[in-house]
Order: structure tokens, then sequence, then C-alpha cells
């Protein structure tokens, strides 16, 4: 994991969403918990997705956003997303993704990871 950047390069405050998981192989407790995910930011309905993804595909974007909690851009670090990252990106922008304060209370712009769902619809 790298110190959060804005756009410019320059540092950033960051947010981490994510979860973390312990599990005893073989336990009762365990094969439950290591069939858990973390569930999307953001679920696109779409009318087919292309041969070979199934009924369901999941991408991770980073994006940035304002001291009023909205997406001002975002990226796919995904190299093999084709259009999956432009369609995210797109459905994420101007979106409120709600807002951070440092320790003295004041509104602060980050950057943080996002995972969006592309799903069949029925």
């Amino acid at each position: 994991m790298q110190p959060a950047k804005n756009a410019a390069g320059q540092d950033s405050f960051g947010k981490f969403v994510g979860h973390t998981k312990m599990v005893l192989p073989g336990s009762k407790m365990g094969d439950l918990a290591s069939q858990y995910t973390t569930p999307p930011d953001m679920e696109i309905s779409v009318a087919g997705l292309p041969a070979g993804y199934g009924e369901k595909h999941e991408i991770d974007v980073v994006v940035e956003v304002s001291e009023t909690g909205v997406v001002t851009s975002c990226i796919n670090p995904g190299s093999d997303d084709g259009p999956f990252g432009k369609a995210a990106c797109d459905a994420l922008s101007g979106s409120n993704v709600g807002e951070i304060s440092d320790a003295d209370g004041q509104a602060r712009a980050y950057d943080r990871n996002m995972k969006v769902a592309f799903l069949v619809a029925d």
C-alpha cells in the first residue's frame, strides 16, 4: 500500500474501505468466514456481459473526492478491464460518496478505492 496522492501527485488524505478476515481452516465458523467477500460500493445493471464474464464482473477503481464528498475524478488501475473501467468511472462521476474530516473537524478532500460490480439484469 502506498501513501495517497491526488491527481497532481501531491500528498492527499486517503480512505481505505475493506475487511479483514481471520479463519481457522476446517472449523464451521472458519468455513463460513472464508466465503465472505466485501460487497461492492456500486452495482451497475447491464443487459449482458461479454462472453466469458458470466453474470457478474467486479472491478476496483480509485476516486478523488472533494471536501463536500463528491467524486471529482476516477481512475481504473486495472490494465485488463477494457470498457468496464470507463463505465464505472462515468457512473461514479459527480456522485456523493461521503465526507471525511481531519482531527480539527475540517472537511478534507481525499482519495479512496471503490469496488464496482456489473450485474446482468434479470
